[in-house]
């Protein structure tokens, strides 16, 4: 993937890739791993005009020391049309393990 990123940088059009991301306490321990579940074509749509209008998701796992991560939330937000700042999408905050809607937010 590092080198797919570096070549199309270097072409001028460089291609998003998943994010991934560790979520620490001050003290620099890892709680959470957020991974980006979002397909190609719409991570492209997030860097061109549409970007407020694409959708994504984002999975969140509890990884404690010593321990095999454990799925926790899910976020998903929807593809929408917005205008300025009208219409924005809300993204939900599902449970994984119950499939429970835990919230939204803009």
């Amino acid at each position: 993937a590092n080198l797919l990123q570096e070549v199309t940088a270097l072409l001028g059009d460089e291609i998003q890739m998943a994010n991934k991301y560790d979520i620490m306490d001050t003290a620099g321990s890892t709680h959470f791993f957020a991974v980006e579940k979002t397909d190609c074509c719409r991570r492209q749509m997030q860097t061109m005009c549409c970007h407020d209008c694409a959708s994504w998701e984002v999975d969140i796992s509890h990884t404690p020391a010593g321990f095999p991560a454990n799925p926790f939330i899910e976020l998903k937000r929807p593809c929408q049309l917005t205008c300025c700042c009208f219409n924005r999408p809300i993204a939900s905050a599902v449970d994984k393990r119950t499939g429970e809607k835990i919230g939204s937010f803009r």
